[in-house]
């Protein structure tokens, strides 16, 4: 008899998760199903979502497990590697240069950097690394939930070309990353005035910014058709703009971000900005932080200077933060010459390949000692 119960409730409880995990879950409206019954979604949370190369909090791994989302970890991992890759690209020649960044770590947050202008991008470039891998793997047919985009057909596309080609789901993606992402920040309950809520608050609203970057950033892209590629017939279809383009908007973003801070009411939070004419609310799409990171130039107790800086490569003519003077905290740099290697003397092959050498040129370049 008791089997007997023990049988009828887990399918029950199964029938319910079907109901819950619908695609039309997705919508923001539903997400806080989430948070209001974490208990329920957690009962059948084992084994973990292992495919994601990143540590999930609880209700993370809770929807990956449960909603049926296993599938999308690949093109989660994809989007970690897409923000890691771009984090580092883009502050190559900042004092802080995303070294500490550890991929595992890109969900729950980098401690260095808390609530600095660093980690409003952080989050940023990493809802929109999942956002913009998630709509490419819909299109490429590696997510079962979701498939080519349901975008209409431009007003201003020429009547000749036909709308057709399997176009990266931009939506869906903007929809997982917002309900994915986010849900680490929906896991506790901060009482208003607190560091914990204005970090969430903060966090949540850079998530939105990355991915509203995202799905304003796509072209229409065509491919010809007709005799010798005589471009009779265009086939076209929507398609996301590449990744580097993403991570150039939010870098621009980083630049101009706002410091901000609580409202009276210690419940939301508005701009720090002591000149009542800059006191204008943040955009959706603009960045936000709390605090200004400190120096990493900054002498340590015994009055030394820390030596995160040996060894990278500054500029010793850059008016920017990668000068020497600025990027090795005034320790000085010394020049060094470096074999780098180039494909040269290349040759196109009959039929179809270009064969190229490899060769090796030398070249001065400036490192902090």
């Amino acid at each position: 008899m008791l089997r007997l119960r023990q049988s009828t409730l887990f399918i029950l409880f199964n029938v319910a998760f079907q109901c819950i995990t619908s695609q039309s879950w997705l919508k923001q409206s539903n997400i806080m199903s989430w948070q209001l019954n974490p208990q329920l979604y957690l009962l059948g949370a084992a084994p973990k979502c292992t495919a994601a190369n990143a540590r999930l909090s609880p209700l993370q791994n809770a929807m990956c497990t449960n909603g049926g989302y296993m599938d999308h970890m690949s093109s989660v991992n994809v989007g970690l590697l897409l923000a890691l890759n771009e984090c580092n690209f883009q502050f190559s020649s900042n004092t802080w240069n995303c070294s500490s960044v550890e991929m595992e770590s890109l969900l729950e947050g980098i401690k260095d950097v808390e609530a600095s202008k660093e980690d409003a991008f952080l989050h940023a470039v990493t809802s929109a690394g999942i956002a913009h891998a998630v709509a490419r793997g819909c299109a490429s047919g590696t997510i079962s939930k979701c498939s080519c985009s349901k975008m209409k057909r431009p007003d201003d596309l020429h009547n000749d070309w036909v709308w057709q080609g399997c176009g990266d789901d931009v939506s869906y993606g903007y929809n997982f990353a917002s309900a994915f992402v986010d849900l680490r920040e929906k896991e506790s309950n901060h009482p208003k005035g607190s560091e914990g809520l204005a970090l969430t608050l903060m966090n949540t609203h850079n998530n939105e910014a990355g991915r509203r970057t995202v799905s304003k950033d796509y072209v229409v892209a065509c491919k010809c058709h007709g005799v010798s590629g005589s471009c009779e017939l265009k086939t076209c279809w929507q398609e996301l703009s590449p990744f580097r383009n993403i991570g150039n908007k939010l870098k621009d973003n980083y630049n101009i971000a706002m410091q901000v801070g609580f409202n009276k009411d210690g419940t939301g939070l508005r701009n720090k900005a002591k000149s009542k004419r800059s006191k204008r609310r943040a955009s959706k799409e603009e960045l936000i932080y709390l605090k200004v990171l400190p120096s990493l130039c900054k002498r340590k107790a015994d009055g030394s200077i820390p030596d995160s800086m040996v060894g990278r490569r500054c500029n010793t003519t850059s008016t920017g933060e990668d000068n020497c003077d600025v990027l090795c905290c005034g320790r000085g740099s010394e020049k060094r010459t470096v074999a780098i290697k180039e494909r040269c003397n290349c040759v196109f092959q009959w039929c179809c390949f270009v064969k190229c050498d490899e060769c090796i040129r030398y070249e001065e370049q400036d490192f902090c000692v």
